[in-house]
Parts: structure tokens; C-alpha cells; sequence
């Protein structure tokens, strides 16, 4: 949603259903998360320079994520990007967009 020419706020919700063949029998087999953020375009009306800040809360804890995306053992951050410690997670994301 658009609150200015220049600033749009977004939100989105995400789940992951992970195969019951895939995870161990008795373990939890989603993935949620809750994303919000903003995106600051430089020029009114163009998408030719934007910033992005966005902050996602893991409702689920990122475990068996980790481990099936290659990681090398439970809680391993560089798998899902996740430190996977605890039962809910935060992440804060900034990105710079050019389109030349």
C-alpha cells in the first residue's frame, strides 16, 4: 500500500509444509513466518531506484529447514540464513535495488 508517492509499506505470511517422509515422525513439519517492511523509491512513480527494509519473525523454529536445505547439522545458520536456537526467530533485511 502506497502512503506516499514515494513510500509503499508491504506485509506478507508464509508457510512451509515440509513432507512427512521428509522429517523425523513427531517433529514439526512447518515453517511460518511473518514479514513487514517498507520500500523507498528515490524517484516518485520509478522503480528505478528503490531501498527495501523488511523485518521477518519465524513463527516456527528453522531446525528441520536447515537440515534438509543442506546444512551441515541442526541449528546451522548458513542453510536457511536462520540461527534455528530458539522457537522464534528475527531477521532484519535492507537491499538496494538499481534497474539500469
Amino acid at each position: 500500500m502506497f502512503v506516499s508517492d514515494q513510500v509503499e509499506l508491504f506485509g506478507r505470511y508464509d508457510i512451509v509444509m515440509l513432507d512427512d517422509v521428509l522429517v523425523a515422525a513427531g517433529t514439526d513439519d512447518n515453517y511460518q513466518s511473518i514479514t513487514a517492511g517498507m520500500n523507498y523509491y528515490f524517484v516518485p512513480e520509478s522503480h528505478a531506484a528503490k531501498f527495501t527494509l523488511d523485518a521477518v519473525f519465524a513463527i516456527d523454529e528453522s531446525t528441520n529447514m536447515d537440515l534438509l536445505f543442506g546444512g551441515g547439522g541442526a541449528n546451522d545458520p548458513s542453510a536457511t540464513g536462520l540461527l534455528g536456537l530458539s522457537d522464534s526467530e528475527f531477521v532484519l533485511r535492507g537491499q538496494l535495488t538499481l534497474v539500469f
